[in-house]
């Protein structure tokens, strides 16, 4: 069976992101899905007066790393609306100003970017739109060789399946940033298992 994936050649680099207060997860790999670079931007907010200037950082740590590896395609985790549970409404607050200060700064420098929502990418990454951290971990074992933590590294694993849904469905990942993109996917996998292609 062949697998879907390179579609924007070999002259492109992908950067995901996992956008987070306390860890932000930055991965960036090749069209050949080779990671050339991985990791978290940590921050903590007892060491920040104001949350501008942690947004500021953040953005910046990303920026820098993008340029450093002379990044074409960004791929983001889209906003969680409607997640179960009850969040405080200060890091509702922190989270959007958070993911749109990102999307401006990379809108400014020209990059390109995709948003993908969470229940899309669980169910690229698990097959399943609900799927735990646990579960994302195992499943990108199982396809990918990588294993991540699911309780300290769950953020990098999210951004890794971000840049590997990018470089799978290329174009065809717009449509993937609201809610009902679990259901696309099972459509799109079944389509494609037709024809003997592998969304990987």
């Amino acid at each position: 069976m062949d697998q879907i994936e390179g579609h924007y050649g070999s002259n492109h680099i992908i950067a995901g992101i996992d956008p987070s207060m306390t860890s932000t997860g930055l991965v960036i790999i090749d069209s050949q899905g080779n990671i050339l670079d991985q990791g978290l931007i940590e921050t903590e907010p007892h060491d920040w007066v104001r949350d501008i200037d942690r947004f500021h950082y953040i953005r910046d740590q990303i920026i820098d790393k993008i340029k450093k590896f002379k990044v074409t395609l960004v791929v983001i985790e889209h906003f969680s609306y409607g997640s179960p549970g009850k969040q405080k409404s200060s890091r509702v607050f922190q989270l959007a100003g958070l993911g749109y200060i990102i999307r401006s700064s990379l809108a400014t420098e020209n990059y390109k970017y995709y948003e993908v929502s969470p229940n899309s990418l669980k169910a690229f990454v698990a097959e399943n739109g609900t799927a735990d951290k646990p579960m994302i971990s195992a499943a990108i074992l199982e396809k990918y060789g990588l294993w991540y933590d699911p309780d300290k590294e769950n953020d990098i694993a999210d951004a890794y399946g971000l840049s590997r849904m990018l470089l799978c469905l290329g174009e065809r990942i717009i449509g993937f940033s609201e809610k009902g993109g679990a259901q696309k996917l099972k459509k799109l996998r079944k389509k494609l298992s037709e024809t003997g292609e592998l969304l990987i």
